[in-house]
């Protein structure tokens, strides 16, 4: 089932509004088959010629201003550039695999604060044919794409804005972040089986430190679970165009630079860009 989210500013949104969602990505083993969720998000710029050209419909002609507002007219223009520059056009939409209904999910949603809708047609896709290949694969019309995702393995904080560098770019990117919510059961057995393992290093003086270590994380994880918190993961792809595999790596370096995460290029591409 594909839904589209509604889109919000955190920094207008009331602190309940924000911790209200951290619900539904909880209650995923629940309201999911298999405890997944995946969040698709377009991000485009604006064009600017259709920008312009809408501008230039709607104003009254160059020569029927008088000289003290045609300057203002030249300072509006060159504030509708700075917008074309900063401006990127959004939609977010959300993929789950659940027993619900579709007006039945979107409940569920609008529960924990998140305002959806069914589609209204086709969820925007970057091409329609491809030549695929192993690193990159080309579309009809000469572009190459390539796909970057985080590694497994991470170290950091995820914040709210850790996104919009990303999606600032001045390309085109299709962005997929892929939740999981882990059982307690499943939990507890990955807790238990590296306790086990610790215990079993703590008997070597050259692996002790790190068994103390081991120890204290599950400790503290065991901790957490007894108040009521889960275990989540998320994992990033990012799908973009480029002219030229050359210009494809430049891009792909640019991508690297404004997410806080290890990034791995991902082949063949093409396989996940279905999904």
């Amino acid at each position: 089932m594909i839904l589209e989210l509604q889109t919000y500013d955190y920094t207008l949104a009331t602190k309940a509004r924000l911790l209200s969602s951290a619900g539904f990505w909880t209650a995923l083993p629940r309201i999911t088959r298999l405890g997944t969720a995946r969040l698709l998000v377009v991000a485009d710029t604006l064009r600017a010629e259709d920008v312009l050209q809408g501008f230039q419909e709607v104003a009254t002609p160059e020569g029927y201003l008088p000289p003290e507002v045609l300057a203002y007219r030249m300072q509006y223009e060159g504030f509708l550039q700075q917008i074309i520059h900063d401006v990127r056009y959004m939609r977010l939409f959300l993929v789950v695999d659940t027993a619900l209904s579709e007006s039945g999910m979107i409940g569920a949603l609008g529960a924990f604060g998140i305002q959806a809708r069914p589609l209204e047609g086709e969820v925007p896709r970057p091409f329609h044919d491809a030549e695929t290949g192993w690193r990159y694969f080309t579309d009809s019309q000469g572009g190459v794409w390539g796909v970057l995702r985080s590694r497994a393995t991470q170290s950091g904080v995820i914040h709210p804005r850790f996104l919009h560098s990303l999606l600032g770019l001045d390309f085109p990117v299709w962005v997929a972040l892929d939740f999981a919510t882990w059982p307690n059961r499943r939990t507890m057995q990955q807790l238990r089986q590296k306790a086990a393992a610790a215990g079993y290093a703590a008997n070597r003086l050259t692996e002790q430190a790190e068994a103390g270590r081991v120890a204290r994380y599950v400790q503290e994880y065991m901790e957490a679970l007894a108040e009521g918190e889960m275990v989540h993961t998320v994992r990033i792809h990012v799908l973009f165009r480029a002219a030229s595999p050359s210009e494809l790596n430049e891009r792909a370096e640019m991508i690297r630079g404004t997410l806080p995460w290890e990034l791995e290029w991902y082949f063949p591409p093409h396989e996940v860009a279905l999904r």
